[in-house]
């Protein structure tokens, strides 16, 4: 196995300075996947991964932002809430800290047929404790 101190100086002998990017790609790919295992095995993670995929299929060509924020905003309660936006063109990943807004928000009604309520409940925001969640990550190739 190569020490790592000689890749970095191979890697500068032949790329130069830019090297940086190759010799710590390992490190970023490491933090990444152990950020999305402990995603994917946090509760309210889940949840919001829920509610965000419930919102983006409610209407697909026009996505709200105010109505997953309000409600993202009800189970994170007090906790900081991000947005990120990636696009493709050109290609770009922003990272937004979404304003906290007043304290009391405007309640608004909204009927919900009984039958699509349990559907929603039981089926997507509920949490199996007897299912053991696998620890694997699994990536596309």
């Amino acid at each position: 196995m190569t020490d790592n101190s000689k890749f970095e100086d191979d890697c500068r002998s032949i790329i130069g300075n830019q090297s940086y990017v190759l010799f710590t790609l390992d490190k970023l790919i490491y933090k990444l996947v152990k950020q999305l295992q402990t995603v994917s095995s946090d509760e309210l993670d889940g949840k919001l991964l829920q509610l965000y995929e419930y919102e983006r299929l409610r209407k697909p060509e026009k996505f709200v932002d105010s109505a997953y924020y309000e409600n993202a905003h009800v189970l994170l309660h007090e906790e900081s809430i991000y947005r990120f936006e990636c696009t493709s063109s050109p290609t770009r990943l922003s990272i937004q800290l979404m304003d906290g807004g007043s304290d009391k928000s405007e309640v608004v009604a909204v009927a919900v047929d009984p039958k699509f309520a349990g559907y929603l409940h039981n089926d997507y925001l509920s949490v199996e404790h007897g299912k053991k969640e696998s620890s694997a990550v699994l990536l596309k190739r």
